[in-house]
């Protein structure tokens, strides 16, 4: 998820990927813990933490909506 939100180099996922080849179910449960952890990201948006002001970075905000948008999709497909 952080590869995919900060827009990183995803060469090591996929080298996973091409190692186990996970069947179609496998994959989804791939896709649904991508999704989780995109809704955990969304959830820090806005949120203090250590620091001072914590001002929401409108394009990080619409790739994580495009991100969560397209992960349902691919788990709603998935699921069959």
């Amino acid at each position: 998820m952080a590869l995919l939100v900060h827009e990183l180099d995803q060469a090591y996922f996929d080298m996973w990927i091409a190692i186990l080849r996970p069947d179609a179910e496998q994959r989804s449960a791939v896709d649904l813990y991508t999704l989780q952890c995109c809704v955990d990201f969304m959830a820090e948006l806005g949120q203090r933490f250590n620091r001072g002001d914590a001002p929401v970075d409108p394009a990080y905000s619409a790739r994580l909506r495009t991100l969560y948008d397209d992960l349902l999709a691919r788990v709603k497909a998935g699921v069959g």
